[in-house]
């Protein structure tokens, strides 16, 4: 019996981490949605830049980057995101122009601390925050 109730206790508590997961996520993905970047404000080189929306083309140039990222937080996090979210693009911005010219211009260690929090906003504003 009592191995009956320990269980019991266990399913409740995976329901409610994923009841507070899914919660989350509906959070991040509306604030997402509310708050866009306006990156060219962010940098006036992002002006006329598009996004390029292929993983694979970042990865011929970043694959031990992206690599060591999917083993981070926001990594192994944003695999459960819907595909509009959690691309490079969606924090480092339109790339079109870095695939042409692959300098670190558009970077986001040239932005002041404020800027970069503009972009980490866009999905930790309010309650999604995280400890952010």
């Amino acid at each position: 019996m009592r191995n009956k109730t320990v269980l019991q206790k266990r399913w409740v508590w995976i329901v409610a981490l994923a009841l507070v997961f899914a919660a989350g996520r509906a959070t991040t993905a509306a604030a997402a949605e509310e708050k866009p970047v306006y990156w060219v404000a962010l940098n006036p080189a992002f002006a006329g830049a598009t996004l390029v929306n292929d993983r694979e083309i970042c990865l011929a140039c970043h694959e031990d980057t992206i690599r060591k990222y999917e083993e981070t937080m926001h990594g192994k996090a944003l695999k459960f995101v819907s595909p509009s979210q959690g691309e490079c693009e969606s924090c480092h911005g339109p790339r079109s122009k870095h695939v042409e010219n692959p300098t670190d211009e558009l970077a986001l260690k040239n932005l002041k601390p404020v800027q970069q929090s503009a972009v980490c906003l866009q999905c930790h504003e309010g309650g999604a925050r995280f400890g952010w």
